[in-house]
Formats: C-alpha cells, structure tokens, sequence
C-alpha cells in the first residue's frame, strides 16, 4: 500500500500537467498566428514558410509555459484529491501531509529534467532558425546574424592586442587593422595594415599594405609591405561574436561564449546572468508545485477555473520578476547570480513559510 499511494498521487499529475501545457502553448500560439500573419501576407510569403516558421518556434512557446502547466497540474491533482476526501483518508491511515505531496514534488523535479532538455537541445536551434526565415526571407536581409563590428579593440591572449575600424565576421576579415605585441611589459612589434583576412589554408592572418615595426634597444625598426604574412594564428572566431540572442543560445555555447569573452578581456556579465537566468528557469517548476501546494491547502478551492487563473497570474508573476531581475543584471545593478536566482529564491522562501504554516513542514 505504501508504494501504490504515492504512485496514484503522481499518476494524477500528468494529466492536468499536459493539458495545461496544451492550453498554455496554444494560447500563445494563435497570439503569434494573429500578429505575424498579416506580416507575412503583405511580404507575399507562402503559406508553407509561414507554417514553417510557426512550427520552428513551438519548441520555445512550450519553454515559457512549462512552469505555469507544472503549477496548475499541481493544482487540480492536489484539488480533486482534497475534493475526493482522500486527503484526509490519507492522514486517518497514518500519512503525514509531508508524504502525501512528496510524489508531486518529485514529478515536478522530472519536468524540470524535460524541461533543461528542451531548452538546452531543441528550443534554441529551431528558434534560430525561425528567426533565421523571418530575419532573411521575410526581411530580404540576407546578412542576418553574422557579425560585424565597427571601432573594435580586442585582447588576444600573450600580451597581444587587436584594434581595427571593422572586423567581420561573415568575410574574417579587417579593415584598418592594427595589432600591438608587448614583451615584459613592454612594446615589441606592431603591425598596421589597411586590410587583412584570415588565410584559412596556412591557418593565419594575412596583412595587406602595411607596415611592421620592430622595437629593439628603444630603437623602432620600420618596414613597408604588400603582403605579409604574420606568426597571428587566433581563429576568427575566437576574436568576433554574433548577437546575444537569449532565447537561440544553449547553456552549453554559453559556457563556450563565456570562456572565449574572457579570452578577448571583453565583459561577460549579460551572458553570465542569461546563464543563471535560465537554470534558475527550470528550476522554477519545483518553486511553482511548492506553490501550488500552499494555494489549495490554504485557499481550499478545487475549482477548475480558479485554478487556471491561479497558474496564470503566479506564472506571469514569476515571469515578470525574474525578467525585471535580470535587466537589473546586465544593467549592473545586481551581481548575475541574485539577479538570475533571487526572483527563484524569494518565491522558494514565500512558498516555504506558506508550507510552515499550513504544517506541512
């Protein structure tokens, strides 16, 4: 009896879990089909590329409402078990509060698991490339995406520095370059060019009509070139990035984008609170059953549209404050880790005095 009980409990999870999940994905689903339609119409794009787009970004219209659908399945699972009187059968048979809802806890520990998998495998890629139809064959621009700065200063490891008025990405190439070596603290070579690219067969940068300057005894030593094919062997892609784009980046290229922004000495705090932001994300599923629970043992209410309108607002709710917190983050105003976490551990503390108090705990 001991097993089945908590394995009826978590069997009446799922259900409510997917059906929120439905309702939740459709609702901004037909939000998007309304809006970007007449986008699409008056472009002259094809009904099939316009599905295409639709279907590319489900993967991260699910991602948002996961937590919410976690909430409400909580809700009507623990609601129709109260409603029943199984809840307090539960407690007559010798069941502690504790034991009855642990079952729902671990089911949303195993949403949270789906749901890191989603945005960490699936959501990204399939909404890069939603972008990548709405950005190139809607918009007609062909270039989205890649990278090109303008006025860039970058640091390239061993006392190396880079400067150029632009760095593509897209062509690996640089206009107006010029790279300063320092020795011991001190300037050793410097190469100015009007252009140069990254020879991808020698695996090197190439220098075009230039100048290279030694330093040696205080005593600069200065050459003209045509070509010049330099001992500067960082890859390109070490040195350029494209766009942060939140929602079209996996944790594991983060953790990559991370390690090669402090390669280049640039900053690393937008991507160290998107990092942040989204584990602290999934975890919000746990947060949300925790909740879940303390609304119906102290609200008592098993309706079912009481119960959607509950998910929502708490969801919406979550939501918000973790996207102010995390504006707050890159802005500076926190350190990344409160500002992807203290929304999560502020609702955590509400929902573990809420369980405190209706003894549960």
């Amino acid at each position: 009896m001991s097993k089945i009980f908590p394995k009826y409990i978590a069997a009446s999870f799922f259900g409510p879990f997917f059906f929120g999940l439905g309702i939740f994905t459709a609702l901004i689903f037909f939000g998007t089909l309304f809006d970007k339609l007449n986008i699409f119409m008056r472009a002259g794009s094809n009904l099939s590329l316009f599905v295409k787009y639709l279907l590319c970004q489900l993967p991260y219209y699910a991602a948002q409402v996961i937590p919410m659908a976690t909430l409400l399945a909580v809700l009507f699972a623990l609601g129709d078990f109260i409603k029943r009187g199984e809840w307090k059968a539960g407690q007559a048979g010798g069941y502690r509060p504790l034991t009855m809802i642990m079952p729902l806890l671990l089911c949303s520990l195993i949403v949270a698991v789906f749901h890191f998998a989603l945005i960490e495998f699936v959501s990204p890629v399939l909404y890069m490339k939603s972008q990548r139809i709405y950005h190139s064959e809607l918009k007609g621009k062909k270039d989205w995406g890649n990278m090109a700065r303008k006025n860039v200063s970058f640091f390239a490891g061993e006392g190396t520095f880079i400067s150029a008025n632009v760095f593509n990405g897209k062509t690996r190439s640089m206009e107006k370059a010029v790279v300063d070596i320092y020795k011991d603290g001190e300037m050793s070579v410097e190469i100015s060019a009007k252009r140069a690219y990254w020879d991808k067969e020698s695996a090197r940068w190439i220098f075009l009509n230039g100048a290279l300057t030694k330093y040696d005894d205080d005593r600069p030593l200065t050459k003209s070139f045509d070509v010049y094919k330099s001992e500067f062997l960082i890859h390109p892609e070490k040195l350029v990035f494209k766009e942060l784009v939140a929602d079209g980046i996996s944790i594991r290229k983060l953790l990559n984008r991370i390690d090669k922004l402090r390669f280049i000495g640039s900053s690393i705090i937008a991507e160290k609170t998107l990092l942040y932001y989204k584990l602290a994300f999934t975890l919000s599923n746990f947060v949300m059953a925790m909740i879940g629970i303390v609304v119906i043992l102290f609200f008592n209410r098993v309706n079912n549209m009481f119960n959607i309108g509950i998910a929502i607002s708490l969801g919406f709710l979550l939501w918000a404050f973790m996207t102010i917190s995390s504006s707050a983050g890159v802005s500076e105003v926190l350190s990344p880790v409160w500002a992807g976490f203290g929304p999560l551990v502020l609702f955590f503390l509400i929902a573990l005095f809420g369980m405190r108090k209706a003894k549960i705990i």
